[in-house]
């Protein structure tokens, strides 16, 4: 069975790869759920380094990371992106809303932050 085609392929051709990675498992879900419903392939970290695990085993379009998990922070899984798969692009969906914490995000190469909880038209957007 081939992969879904989206209105926007990426590099490859393919549905755009994304990978969300988050330690609040009913939000990690629900977010995965979204993105599927829309045609994408989501891969699920729960965490920070299972996010790494991830992308040492698999390439990605987008990642969607939240800054505040255990062991291994969001901006730490930036980092890791950065060196291993420095095309992927970044949004960061958290609840951290400090100025310093965004602008932080966005310094390192975020694309965007989202504030969670978050509207689903928003993040499709």
């Amino acid at each position: 069975m081939a992969p879904e085609q989206t209105d926007q392929p990426f590099s490859h051709g393919l549905a755009a790869r994304i990978l969300v990675a988050d330690d609040e498992p009913r939000l990690l879900n629900s977010l995965a759920s979204l993105l599927r419903s829309q045609g994408y392939e989501v891969a699920e970290a729960h965490g920070g380094r299972k996010a790494c695990e991830l992308i040492d085993q698999q390439t990605f379009d987008l990642a969607l990371l939240d800054l505040r998990m255990p062991e291994v922070s969001g901006f730490d899984v930036m980092a890791y992106l950065a060196e291993g798969q420095p095309d992927c692009g970044v949004i960061v969906v958290s609840g951290e809303s400090s100025f310093s914490a965004v602008s932080r995000a966005l310094r390192r190469g975020a694309l965007d932050y989202i504030r969670k909880p978050f509207d689903p038209e928003e993040l499709l957007a």
